[in-house]
């Protein structure tokens, strides 16, 4: 009521605020106040019992300035003043139930009462000290109306949790509990990642008595995992806290290896990608035995869960069955392939330069080969296939391979070639003979 008129909720400025009713809060709001909203202002709540009211005077001034009337260049420039609030003559601190609100810009000060009790009524003195001395103001406040007893005493909101960390296998349900203190009954959210917690399919929120909050999620995913944000705020102030969730996983190998190959004397990577948590000891294995690390064959941990084994100048004897085996708390996982090591045909030593030989002269092409894996030798005279006849014989003689030629005609001087090639390609070696 104002002045014993009825305000409902209708009316076109003055608004009537009651979304904390059930803590027993309720407001009327006065926006752009104007110089006829002064008046007197009643309250008054009723049910089956009874009913209660209180009342207050409104007074509307035009004066801003909190300490309207003292001398300009009170304040030093740049300095900032320091404020001492007393009751009664006596200090005390509003920060312990009431709110203190300062704008800068209108040059205001408020002390706002907030769930206001008989024994806050009295004489309250707002004290600003500053460099060049003291300057005061004051103002009474008297309680009217019944009381009516709170069910607790009003306190901000202050969070705790048992445990800041919590564990939970992946497909399982994970409960992260909250302790919740402060009355009013503090607004609760969750958050992760920057994105609130919305109650739905998976996820609850269980009550179990006015200061018990749990989260709980059901079948559990890895993306579940990490730090949770909970911030809780009523009239009095806020609080924040988090806890953080651990999903444990059997390792799942997300990329594996296919059978490979690598040229003799070149660099390898093997390759896989293993989701686990906590992370896996991963342990690499060639035909059933682990391999030793050493400076040429070690293996590495690298960005996106990926694991490689590294073979510097790859030999022979690297050819083999590989595998790796991921190990958890949880359980383990494996991955088997195959790896070869190539070697082109290689020409140790080679046919040399251009040959002049008389008819009738002997001529010996010779060259000498790698004998791992053995290569097949084809002789070419003009980008023909040199046969065998009573004047030419092909000689393998292991790693060496001739060419001879008895008795040479004119006929004998060309371009010859040693084409040596094995399973892994091949390569060629000529010289010009007159």
């Amino acid at each position: 009521y104002k002045d014993g008129v009825l305000i409902d909720s209708k009316h076109e400025r003055i608004k009537i605020m009651s979304e904390k009713a059930d803590a027993g809060f309720y407001e009327l709001v006065i926006p752009d106040v104007q110089k006829q909203d002064a008046g007197k202002y009643s309250c008054t709540a009723t049910n089956q019992f009874g009913e209660a009211s209180c009342e207050a005077t409104v007074t509307v001034t035009d004066e801003k300035t909190l300490f309207a009337g003292l001398p300009e260049g009170i304040f030093e420039p740049g300095s900032e003043p320091q404020f001492k609030w007393l009751r009664d003559g006596k200090p005390f601190d509003p920060e312990e139930r009431f709110k203190v609100l300062f704008q800068d810009k209108e040059d205001t000060l408020a002390l706002v009462f907030q769930h206001v009790k008989p024994e806050d009524a009295g004489l309250y003195t707002c004290v600003a000290q500053t460099s060049t001395g003291n300057i005061s103001c004051s103002a009474e406040l008297t309680v009217q109306g019944n009381v009516n007893q709170l069910l607790k005493e009003p306190s901000k909101p202050v969070l705790g949790s048992e445990s800041k960390k919590s564990e939970v296998n992946v497909g399982g349900s994970a409960m992260l509990d909250l302790q919740v203190q402060g009355f009013p009954k503090p607004h609760i959210t969750w958050s992760k990642d920057g994105k609130e917690i919305v109650a739905g399919g998976r996820i609850k929120y269980l009550w179990e008595d006015e200061e018990s909050l749990s989260l709980v999620i059901k079948n559990v995913t890895a993306d579940d995992g990490g730090t949770y944000t909970i911030k809780a705020k009523n009239e009095l102030g806020e609080d924040t806290t988090y806890i953080e969730l651990i999903v444990k996983s059997a390792p799942k190998i997300t990329k594996r290896m296919t059978d490979t190959w690598a040229y003799i004397e070149t660099e390898t990577n093997m390759t896989v990608q293993i989701q686990a948590s906590p992370a896996p000891t991963v342990t690499w294995y060639k035909d059933g035995q682990i391999i030793k690390e050493s400076e040429r064959i070690y293996s590495r941990k690298e960005e996106n869960d990926n694991y490689t084994l590294v073979i510097k100048e790859c030999k022979l004897e690297d050819t083999g069955s590989y595998s790796v085996m991921a190990k958890n708390d949880i359980n383990q996982t494996s991955d088997v392939w195959n790896f070869d090591v190539r070697c082109p045909p290689k020409i140790k030593k080679k046919l040399g330069e251009p040959r002049i030989i008389e008819e009738g002269a002997s001529l010996t092409l010779q060259i000498e080969v790698e004998t791992t894996p053995e290569p097949t030798v084809i002789w070419f005279k003009d980008d023909e296939v040199i046969k065998e006849d009573h004047r030419v014989t092909i000689v393998d003689n292991g790693a060496v391979k001739m060419l001879k030629i008895n008795s040479t005609i004119g006929t004998d001087a060309a371009l010859y070639k040693a084409e040596v090639s094995n399973k892994d390609g091949k390569t060629v070696d000529q010289v010009g003979v007159e």
